[in-house]
């Protein structure tokens, strides 16, 4: 497989993710109501959002292959990589913590971070204590197969 693939195989495994926590974590009446408790909704369409939230448990394959079950959709959700954020927040779903938001807002402007999102430091070693301490039923990953490796042609290559 090679990284193309497998980039769009994580991507997607990370889209699974956000679609079965769908908009848990904007709860629109609260945001109506002036709500300052939590993050904010990602964007004025987010918070007009009305879609009614499943209760309903939630199954699904992760990236690399494991079932992951949740007894209902997440509310709160820890993202530890940009991409995945950004797919989130695309999603109407305002991560609750994330890595390196300064980094993000700073870099990334497809979709704005709102305020009140935890950072929990950086991407490449996020602190656990943060993470723990902002409790996410559910954190968002990007992870490999042990076993895949990048295709020959990613590869840096000394020249003949």
């Amino acid at each position: 497989m090679n990284r193309a693939h497998r980039l769009a195989a994580s991507a997607s495994a990370g889209l699974i993710v956000l679609a079965a926590s769908a908009c848990g974590t904007t709860d629109v009446d609260k945001v109506r109501a002036g709500s300052s408790t939590g993050p904010s909704p990602a964007s004025k369409s987010c918070a007009e959002d009305t879609t009614t939230t499943s209760t309903k448990p939630v199954s699904f394959k992760d990236g690399v292959g494991r079932q992951v079950k949740l007894d209902k959709p997440a509310e709160r959700i820890a993202v530890l990589e940009w991409q995945q954020v950004e797919d989130a927040l695309t999603l109407c779903v305002t991560p609750t913590a994330v890595s390196d938001a300064k980094g993000y807002r700073t870099w990334v402007s497809a979709e704005t971070l709102p305020g009140g999102v935890t950072d929990i430091g950086t991407r490449e070693e996020p602190d656990l204590d943060t993470l723990y301490a902002a409790e996410p039923d559910l954190i968002v990953v990007e992870a490999f197969d042990a076993t895949t490796r990048p295709s020959r042609s990613w590869r840096r290559e000394a020249s003949p």
